[in-house]
């Protein structure tokens, strides 16, 4: 089950441009504007572009905590289209355009762990917290294990309880996770490994939303040895 995408996929401008397009228009049919966040949605029925809004406003909750938020306006087009996203991903977030694609639930392959629904809004919680992180950025620029650290951990910490340990158990992360293990060669190979491995190290007390600052600041470097200063 892979739950996410590339961050930075970049889309082929005349994708950008029609689905920009669309994300403006102001048809009530196929489009919601989300009254208390800066996000734009088409694509998908009412009901689920509704409940894409309240996703959103529940990661944005978590992810406030860390100080993180959406800064410019988020488009996000739910899509049947599976041609439209990266080999294999359920998402993507391309930064220049500020636009999240989604496959729609319907769409998505049958996950082993928690339902299509479930799946559907962990990839949107994925998706922008890695746009309140690259609003945070502002052109700044941090590594892949730095960004897909820090929209695991939100997403994870952002999904309920009993779906968020049906992923751990599916996955069998160890309880303690070292930061030597998150590594590239883990996303590489299991990118929801990683993720479960990137939450846990997350919730150790040490870690929250103080590692999340030192990663986005530049302070810590996933990849590289961990010197003690003993």
């Amino acid at each position: 089950m892979k739950l996410v995408s590339n961050a930075y996929w970049y889309l082929p401008v005349f994708v950008i441009a029609a689905f920009a397009g669309l994300a403006v228009q102001t048809n009530a049919v196929s489009h919601t504007v989300c009254s208390r966040h800066p996000v734009s949605i088409d694509g998908g029925t009412e009901d689920l572009r509704l409940r894409a809004c309240e996703v959103v406003a529940h990661v944005s909750e978590v992810a406030a905590s860390c100080d993180l938020r959406l800064k410019k306006t988020l488009y996000v087009h739910i899509s049947p289209d599976r041609a439209l996203l990266p080999p294999g991903c359920s998402g993507t977030y391309d930064c220049l355009s500020s636009l999240v694609i989604l496959l729609a639930p319907e769409k998505l392959e049958d996950p082993a762990a928690i339902s299509r629904a479930a799946m559907f809004e962990a990839v949107l919680m994925h998706e922008t917290v890695h746009a309140m992180v690259s609003d945070e950025l502002d052109g700044r620029v941090i590594s892949r294990l730095a960004e897909e650290y820090v929209a695991y951990a939100l997403q994870l910490e952002s999904m309920s309880q009993s779906d968020r340990q049906k992923i751990l158990n599916s996955q069998g992360a160890a309880p303690k996770i070292t930061q030597e293990l998150l590594n590239f060669d883990l996303l590489r190979a299991a990118p929801d490994l990683f993720g479960s491995a990137a939450w846990l190290h997350f919730k150790q007390p040490q870690n929250g939303c103080r590692f999340v600052a030192d990663l986005l600041s530049g302070d810590v470097v996933l990849g590289r040895p961990v010197v003690n200063s003993d």
